[in-house]
């Protein structure tokens, strides 16, 4: 499920769902369209119970439906017309024929029609394009989650090379030589590493050099481990951990730049302690 997730598929799975409702928010398919002749046949018809002009548009309501709909009514059709003072004159002879009047005396009320113009509607083109503005939003947010995924993965396969060290500073849980039991000769050895890491002048000044590690052997389950970070501890300075079956891979090279790697980061914490745990296995 977590691959799923994941991968392109359920990406291609959103992006059809975000369509449909997109598509379903969108304003709906147009009504019948009826040419203009069609229109004034069934005005003459009386099949027409409504209709509403915007500028040279017409749309109305059929007189089947008009008693079956209820508010806010749907029209039937739309239609086209050369103007609004050519349609009034139309729908004046078709009612002057109906009712025996006068074309000149012809009012509203003989047209049997309920007649509303309207003015055109100011629709902002942002409001059109709503639909698919939320689209292409989708489907870039989409896609940049998408791109985050594989870079993630590529950063994982660029940093194959890199240490695998573990850090321990002052933040975490500082181990003193109080908490190790035991092992007195060698906490008393380590004092002097202890010392160096807290006040490194006063050694350099006397010409002494440290060690440039410490070996530490026995059998698993010792505190060999716990000792080094008991050193650390005392002195006050990083810790970093790392086994040494890091080191060994199937690519050559990959040790030794993990090694490079591990040294870098231990020179931007100088001083500290890097403790490489089965050492044997290099």
């Amino acid at each position: 499920m977590k691959k799923f997730l994941k991968g392109p598929g359920f990406i291609l799975l959103l992006t059809v769902l975000v369509v449909v409702i997109a598509l379903s928010i969108s304003p709906s398919s147009k009504p019948k369209e009826l040419k203009y002749a069609e229109l004034l046949e069934k005005i003459e018809q009386d099949q027409i119970a409504e209709i509403v002009t915007i500028n040279n548009n017409v749309y109305g309501i059929f007189v089947d439906s008009a008693n079956a709909q209820s508010f806010p009514k749907k029209y039937d059709f739309q239609s086209y017309i050369p103007s609004t003072s050519q349609f009034a004159s139309d729908m004046a002879i078709i009612a002057s024929v109906k009712t025996g009047k006068d074309v000149e005396s012809i009012t509203s009320k003989d047209y049997n029609i309920i007649w509303t113009p309207q003015p055109e509607p100011e629709i902002s083109i942002w409001v059109s394009l709503i639909p698919w503005l939320f689209i292409i939003g989708i489907m870039v947010v989409m896609f940049v989650v998408y791109m985050r995924q594989n870079n993630a993965g590529g950063n994982k396969v660029m940093g194959f090379s890199k240490s695998r060290a573990v850090r321990y500073d002052n933040t975490q849980k500082k181990v003193t030589f109080a908490d190790v039991a035991g092992a007195e000769e060698e906490k008393q050895e380590l004092a002097e590493i202890v010392d160096f890491l807290k006040d490194k002048k006063k050694f350099e000044e006397l010409g002494a050099r440290i060690p440039k590690g410490v070996l530490l052997v026995g059998p698993p389950g010792t505190g060999k481990t716990y000792l080094a970070k008991a050193v650390a501890g005392e002195a006050g300075v990083p810790f970093l951990s790392i086994s040494g079956s890091d080191f060994v891979e199937m690519f050559v090279g990959v040790g030794a730049s993990r090694v490079r790697d591990l040294f870098q980061q231990a020179k931007k914490l100088l001083p500290c302690i890097i403790f490489v745990d089965e050492i044997d296995a290099v």
